[in-house]
């Protein structure tokens, strides 16, 4: 019950992936939905919480290699 911080990790370099299980669900989206659920869960409600991204350099070779984000995140020109 002492909890002090939650952190939580997102692979940033799994944006244009889908999950293994339906390959409809994006991994990223799905990774921030469970982060929203979890970090506004009542119990965490008075802790301090960290959200930290991942393979930042698999990230920017995706995104140079023309992988577009608006695939992904419709909302980003």
């Amino acid at each position: 019950d002492n909890i002090d911080i939650l952190l939580f990790f997102v692979n940033l370099a799994e944006y244009p992936l889908y999950l293994f299980e339906d390959f409809y669900t994006n991994r990223m989206i799905e990774s921030l939905n469970v982060w929203n659920e979890i970090g506004n869960h009542p119990k965490f409600y008075n802790t301090r919480k960290v959200l930290v991204f991942t393979n930042r350099d698999v990230f920017k070779e995706r995104f140079e290699n023309k992988v577009p984000l608006n695939n992904v995140f419709p909302d980003f020109k």
